[in-house]
């Protein structure tokens, strides 16, 4: 895996896990506007690019209900979304364990969602937190040890497999949520 930010790659753990969970609810600090779709997009570069080519339709379709939590080494290389739909996940802003201490970040767990999706195959710190905390009715991860204590939409991934079907299967799995949010 070719993650661009060493902070950003600690590995989930029990102890990060019950952190995440032990949280306390955050109040609705977040505008009262239509975002009712998150997508954290991947790390990987790889990665990156396919969850684009798979999600750049939907993105452009349902504009106005969505948000983009990007990584900051990431940020630069999207050129065709309108940059109001971005939120970039600064690694300055972050603490010494990976949570986020950006108040744009922190608001999107006060705002009512009705899809929160983790697009790293290893969830990360800042994407996991984000998207659990969330008041997302569907919270989307990929299947790792911790997943059934983080999102309530798993998605196994196998190696041999290509991400690309992953994340098509994903937005079949929450496009029904979205096409209800609109």
């Amino acid at each position: 895996m070719n993650n661009t930010d060493p902070q950003l790659q600690r590995l989930l753990n029990r102890k990060i896990v019950n952190k995440i969970n032990d949280f306390p609810p955050t109040a609705s600090n977040a505008p009262a506007d239509t975002v009712r779709f998150l997508l954290c997009l991947p790390f990987d570069y790889a990665q990156f690019y396919t969850a684009l080519k798979v999600f750049l339709p939907v993105i452009r379709q349902h504009h106005a209900i969505t948000r983009l939590l990007v990584p900051q080494a990431l940020f630069p290389l999207i050129k065709e979304i309108d940059p109001d739909l971005l939120i970039p996940l600064i690694t300055s802003r972050s603490d010494a364990q990976g949570f986020p201490t950006d108040p744009e970040v922190l608001a999107l767990t006060g705002t009512d969602l009705a899809v929160a999706v983790d697009l790293n195959v290893i969830p990360t710190v800042p994407t996991a937190f984000i998207v659990t905390r969330s008041r997302a009715h569907i919270k989307a991860g990929f299947q790792t040890e911790f997943s059934e204590d983080l999102f309530n939409l798993i998605i196994t991934f196998k190696k041999e497999n290509l991400v690309e079907n992953a994340y098509n299967r994903i937005w079949n799995l929450v496009q029904p949520e979205i096409s209800k949010s609109h």
